[in-house]
């Protein structure tokens, strides 16, 4: 673990604590990385929010009609919201290996390579708005929604 606070800009707690690397028993220091995983969940709520607000996106918006044009989806995917994506109820990602959420199935690709084969491989077990299912995918494509209706990088925006 990392902790870092900062008051008025500048940092009065940086520390490290634990085990950075189990194998070695190398121990944490201020210059390990960790993915921010769920933490990103909540600023980007934040941000689909905002733009909500300023008339930028709504969250009735068809994410593959309205937002992205560029994908091949099937019926059910062509009715998913960016409200579905926002409160995990797009339903659930069926593979063929059963996972309920494709994120990390495919890690050598990339960007829209990436989304393609997600959309292509999978398919939603029931419709969207019908049932809850956690989803890091669907949280990865509302980060790349705010790219594509801002036109800037996500870490950008959110900054």
């Amino acid at each position: 673990m990392q902790v870092v606070f900062s008051v008025n800009n500048d940092i009065v707690i940086d520390e490290a604590y634990g085990i950075a690397k189990v194998k070695s028993q190398a121990p944490m220091n201020n210059s390990n990385y960790h993915r921010i995983a769920s933490v990103s969940k909540a600023i980007t709520k934040q941000a689909i929010e905002e733009l909500v607000r300023r008339g930028k996106i709504s969250y009735r918006n068809l994410v593959f009609k309205d937002i992205f044009t560029e994908f091949q989806v099937d019926a059910k995917m062509a009715k998913v919201t960016v409200k579905h994506l926002c409160d995990h109820t797009v339903g659930a990602w069926a593979t063929n290996t059963r996972a309920v959420d494709p994120m990390f199935n495919y890690l050598s690709l990339k960007g829209a390579q990436f989304i393609q084969t997600v959309l292509d491989d999978t398919e939603l077990e029931v419709e969207p708005g019908h049932s809850w299912c956690y989803s890091n995918f669907g949280y990865f494509l509302l980060g790349r929604v705010i790219e594509k209706v801002t036109a800037m990088l996500y870490i950008d925006y959110i900054k």
